[in-house]
């Protein structure tokens, strides 16, 4: 796990090491234990290195191919290097003990047809020294990004956005065409960013750049996935979850450094410690807990640090240790979102116990209709008769009906109504949705429709529990929750992998029939399927969530952070006259469609804006 940045100038004979310096500098907080660089007329690159596999340096990069063909830089982890190794030592003299080298051997021993056989989290960016051709790479599901830019026929790489806005050679503008998408939906979904001329590489994707310009070719995608189906029957398909889960979890043990897991007591990461005591005999685990009794699960993580007798950590916080790391964690936001900080957070104090790794049980609901939104989505399909009544009319009706409307689910359903395709996309970009498009109106701007990620499903939406965590990977997850995880894990320089997230568990979960996955319990079929290790209480405890009194606190401890925020956004002239002010008004009179979650993003953007002087 690292950083990685970059400069491919395949046809400009400009000299690059000190812009290189400066880009590396900007991600230093990613790789505290080495920095190495490569130049050479074509490329330049660098990489910052946090070791977790092979700590000598024979593991440190960019690392190059013994005959000197290929160079590359990479981030993240390959769990199955092992078995790769042991296919190629036969032609190949390996000289580390670590995945970057076994990476390189597979790609030359296999060329593109390489990364098929990668199983883990990665991105990165390869030199071909012979055809003279660079290769940009990132993971199936996105779990690692890879920003980039192409200005003046050059192009540039990076991890963070941070890094390229330190190359002097990006523009630090605001990327205002999706500003009405980012209060929409707390995030703008991938390619494009809130800094203008700034992209991430879509997951599952190979990008190639040569003298003839660039091409980008898929080698997998979500899309089609929900529309495979499963041969067996239930007790097959259980036997298949846990046996692939287990693998999963075992894959993600290796590491020459002290890892843990996040233990907050729910099913995810109840599961993920389960699987870890079935290959470790003393697994750690830690858990944040607070004063507050609200929030306090510290009974039920404790329960499964009993059962598996882990080493158990329990750090203690008050409201006030976390709105004192609130100005750190903003800071450290490389590309904003409605979401964050708690991560920050738990990241922060997990490191300062001394673990480099740890397991998150990120993907579980997305995987196994954890979210009420599952729910919500069969409810708005039976809707679909409503659809056939003329737009203008349903259109007409939803506005003259919105402004007696005084909660969000009315505000939602009324909005479904008047959309011109009431099918799968526009429920799940409402359900998603954080400001209404009437009130970012009102802002000044205009939103994206609510099929704005539309072409994701695949035509057929027979499976609307398997399409919707499709709906739901392809975009809160990558570009709220794995973002999130990244930056500020990264932060701290801790690593976090996500076993659900391994691509033949998803693969099998997207091809169960819903009928498999929809029960009276959440994730039931996934509980069933581990036999018990998740134990009752945990099942059956009311779901909690990591929330914090964050309307208390913006209209008291956090006030003037919101209010010089918002008010640095309304001196910038992008709002209309007063209509920030307005909605921060509605705010504090406790409007029931004004909450804190959806005036949140927009004091995020100004202080963002601000930390890293991006202009309107």
């Amino acid at each position: 796990m690292c950083g990685i940045t970059g400069i491919v100038h395949l046809n400009s004979t400009k000299s690059y090491p000190f812009v290189l310096k400066k880009m590396a500098d900007a991600i230093a907080h990613r790789g505290p234990d080495n920095e190495g660089f490569y130049c050479n007329d074509f490329v330049s690159f660098a990489h910052r290195r946090l070791s977790i596999i092979d700590l000598s340096e024979a593991g440190n990069q960019p690392y190059h191919s013994t005959d000197g063909r290929y160079s590359i830089v990479f981030n993240g982890e390959i769990y199955n290097y092992r078995t790769l190794k042991r296919e190629l030592e036969h032609k190949h003299a390996f000289v580390s003990h670590g995945d970057t080298e076994v990476l390189l051997a597979a790609w030359a021993e296999w060329g593109k047809a390489a990364v098929e056989r990668l199983e883990g989290m990665f991105a990165f960016v390869l030199w071909d020294n012979v055809e003279k051709r660079v290769y940009m790479v990132r993971d199936r599901l996105g779990i690692k990004p890879l920003y980039v830019t192409e200005q003046k026929g050059v192009t540039y790489f990076a991890s963070e956005i941070r890094s390229l806005l330190a190359s002097g050679a990006v523009e630090r503008k605001l990327n205002v065409d999706f500003i009405g998408q980012y209060l929409r939906w707390q995030t703008v979904y991938q390619p494009n960013t809130l800094v203008k001329d700034v992209f991430l590489l879509a997951p599952g994707t190979i990008t190639t750049l040569s003298d003839s310009g660039k091409t980008t070719e898929t080698y997998w995608s979500l899309k089609d996935l929900s529309n495979k189906s499963f041969a067996g029957n239930l007790v097959e398909a259980k036997s298949e979850i846990k046996n692939l889960f287990l693998k999963a979890v075992e894959k993600r043990l290796v590491a020459d450094v002290p890892f843990g897991a996040f233990l907050s007591g729910g099913i995810d990461s109840s599961a993920i410690v389960a699987g870890m005591s079935q290959f470790s005999s003393r697994v750690k685990t830690f858990h944040i807990t607070f004063h507050e009794k609200k929030f306090d699960e510290s009974a039920y993580a404790q329960l499964i640090a009993d059962k598996y007798a882990t080493n158990h950590e329990e750090i203690r916080l008050t409201g006030n240790d976390f709105l004192e790391s609130l100005p750190r964690a903003l800071a450290a936001m490389d590309h904003p979102s409605g979401d964050g900080p708690n991560s920050f957070l738990v990241s922060e104090v997990t490191k300062n116990a001394g673990v480099t790794m740890a397991l998150s049980g990120l993907g579980g609901d997305e995987l196994f209709a954890g979210y009420s939104n599952f729910k919500h989505m069969l409810q708005l399909s039976r809707y679909s008769k409503v659809g056939a009544i003329p737009y203008s009319l349903r259109n007409a009706l939803g506005k003259a009906i919105q402004p007696f409307s005084n909660s969000v689910k009315v505000e939602k359903m009324l909005q479904f109504f008047g959309e011109k395709n009431m099918d799968l996309h526009a429920a799940h970009g409402l359900l998603r949705q954080a400001l209404s498009r009437d009130k970012i109106s009102a802002l000044g701007f205009e939103s994206l429709s609510a099929t704005a990620y539309g072409g994701i499903l695949h035509p057929e939406l027979h499976k609307i529990i398997s399409q919707t965590s499709v709906l739901e990977m392809s975009t809160y997850m990558v570009d709220v929750l794995l973002r999130d995880t990244d930056q500020m894990s990264m932060a701290h320089a801790l690593e976090v992998r996500v076993p659900l997230l391994d691509h033949a568990l998803v693969e099998l979960a997207l091809s169960l029939p819903d009928a498999m996955k929809l029960t009276n319990s959440p994730k039931q079929l996934f509980v069933d399927a581990l036999e018990g290790l998740v134990p009752d209480e945990i099942v059956n405890r009311p779901k909690m969530g990591f929330t914090f009194p964050w309307e208390v606190w913006m209209k008291n401890e956090l006030r003037p952070l919101c209010e010089d925020s918002l008010a640095y956004l309304e001196h910038l002239h992008l709002f209309k006259k007063g209509a920030i002010q307005r909605l921060w008004q509605e705010f504090l009179n406790g409007s029931q469609t004004v909450t804190w979650t959806r005036i949140w993003p927009l004091i995020v953007l100004g202080v963002w804006m601000q930390t890293n002087k991006i202009e309107a």
